[in-house]
Order: structure tokens, then C-alpha cells, then sequence
């Protein structure tokens, strides 16, 4: 019943941490458009992610903070860039590999690694 009397501030909040979070975006995103390292662009995507699930499974989803909303964008951007450059690596490092013979010839490099044992 308070809720429909009163305001709860979370208006101007949001309002507030957008603001913030749009020079945050403005930051990371062009550090996010030019890095090349899948590892780094992944990990960022999960850290982004696991701060989307604790919104998801909080209980009290009405009345709280969804962290979720404000960093959705940034989510977008390294999810995009992520995809990219892994389809780069797909078309550079595995549709035009072409083994060597050292490459195919794994029985004896097994064996060599086992020598020192």
C-alpha cells in the first residue's frame, strides 16, 4: 500500500545511474570494439551475465535495483564483438589450416613426450 502513495526515489535512481552508466559505456565501449582477445571479450560477457542472473533470481523483483537494465548495452556490444571475432578465427586459424607433417605425425610426438618419464 506504501507503493501506491508514495515514491520510492527508484525513478530518479535509475535516472541517475543511467547518467552514470552512459559515460561508463562511453568508456568501455571503444575499448570493447577494439580488443581481439576472444579470452577477454568472454570473460566480460560473463561477468555481465552472472550480474544478469542475480537480477533474475532475486525475489523481489518489483521493488529493487535490476543492474541488469543499466548494462544491457555494454552486454550487446561485447556479445557482438565477441561473435565477430570468433567467426574471424573460424575463417583465418581453421577453415584454411593445412597440416604439416610434423602435425600428422602424433603417434611419435606422443612418444616423445613420454621418454622423460
Amino acid at each position: 500500500m506504501y507503493y501506491n502513495f508514495f515514491s520510492t526515489g527508484e525513478d530518479e535512481l535509475y535516472g541517475f545511474l543511467e547518467s552514470l552508466l552512459s559515460h561508463l559505456y562511453d568508456y568501455l565501449r571503444p575499448r570493447i570494439i577494439h580488443e581481439n582477445r576472444i579470452d577477454i571479450l568472454s570473460e566480460l560477457c560473463n561477468i555481465f551475465q552472472m550480474h544478469i542472473k542475480q537480477d533474475l533470481d532475486k525475489d523481489d523483483d518489483l521493488h529493487g535495483l535490476a543492474f541488469s537494465y543499466l548494462i544491457r548495452n555494454v552486454l550487446q556490444d561485447a556479445q557482438q564483438k565477441l561473435v565477430f571475432r570468433a567467426q574471424k578465427y573460424i575463417q583465418n586459424e581453421i577453415q584454411v589450416f593445412t597440416p604439416k607433417p610434423e602435425d600428422l605425425d602424433y603417434p611419435n610426438r606422443l612418444a616423445g613426450m613420454y621418454r622423460f618419464y
